[in-house]
């Protein structure tokens, strides 16, 4: 049984709250306790370097109406051109 988008959302959301309640602490002695009880694992999410080269090269290069991609794009083809001219 495959369960819909708004369904997916909904649990997600509920596991969220449940996470965001538990981890709300009501003094830094409560966190310390908790943290010390052995019950936390830690993961960290992250993205692949290449995905984050490739979504700063379409936000910087082709969207480039920032002031630092004005400045810096001239000076990336600059260097390209005296490299492989």
């Amino acid at each position: 049984m495959s369960l819909s988008r708004q369904q997916k959302d909904a649990d997600f959301s509920k596991l969220n709250f449940r996470i965001a309640n538990f981890m709300s602490f009501k003094s830094p002695n409560e966190m310390l306790e908790r943290l010390d009880s052995g019950s936390y694992f830690a993961f960290m999410v992250v993205r692949h370097p290449l995905e984050r080269l490739l979504s700063a090269y379409r936000d910087r290069i082709l969207n480039g109406c920032s002031g630092q991609a004005k400045e810096t794009i001239p000076r990336i083809f600059g260097m390209f051109k005296m490299k492989h001219a």
